[in-house]
């Protein structure tokens, strides 16, 4: 082997033509792999957006433009509620930070263009209850103290509401859960996780 190495080391040309196709083959390898890897990102996206369980709306009294950004920061589009038609921002939730969630939004009542992007945490978004019937204690919701319903029961609600929560977080490892709150009727406010709700703008989920 070493006088293999010697005589290719002696012959200047052999040695620029094995460099020149190690080179071709290295560059390919790493080439295919940032392919891969960027493929992987966008597949892991793409799937995330289509099988998030946690939707919810933009509040419907919210009129203001909502800006969607990208991963760097840019803005991508803008979407609002229309109150006139009644074309309401359905928004699914996909992932978060500390100040953004990121989102896969569609209208409520006609095919206007989808986004999928970043928006800010701040945001009003609502649901509805899906609970119409009280269950056999005579509770209808129940609100835990963590997204798992082995936690502890925070709030039991004795009447039926129609007004909307008000959604403050939702846990992205643990399907539909989502945290509330809401204003009972003594002024008081209920805080929890719930999992039984309805972000149908139009009518009861049934």
């Amino acid at each position: 082997m070493k006088t293999l190495i010697n005589f290719i080391c002696k012959q200047p040309l052999l040695l620029f033509v094995l460099m020149v196709i190690i080179g071709i083959v290295s560059c390919g390898n790493s080439s295919n792999a940032s392919i891969d890897a960027a493929s992987s990102v966008v597949d892991s996206f793409s799937d995330e957006g289509v099988v998030s369980e946690v939707e919810v709306l933009l509040d419907l009294n919210y009129v203001e433009e909502v800006p969607i950004y990208d991963n760097s920061g840019r803005v991508i589009a803008t979407v609002h509620n229309d109150t006139v038609e009644e074309n309401f921002v359905m928004i699914q939730l996909i992932d978060k930070n500390d100040s953004m969630y990121y989102v896969h939004i569609s209208y409520s009542a006609y095919g206007e263009k989808e986004y999928t992007g970043w928006i800010y945490r701040s945001l009003p978004f609502i649901t509805y209850t899906s609970t119409y019937s009280p269950d056999k204690q005579g509770f209808y919701d129940q609100l835990y103290s963590k997204p798992d319903e082995k936690s502890a029961v925070v709030v039991k609600r004795k009447n039926y509401c129609s007004d909307p929560f008000q959604v403050i977080d939702f846990d992205s490892k643990h399907s539909s859960w989502i945290k509330v709150s809401i204003k009972e009727a003594d002024g008081s406010v209920s805080e929890g996780w719930l999992y039984s709700y309805c972000s149908n703008p139009y009518t009861t989920c049934c």
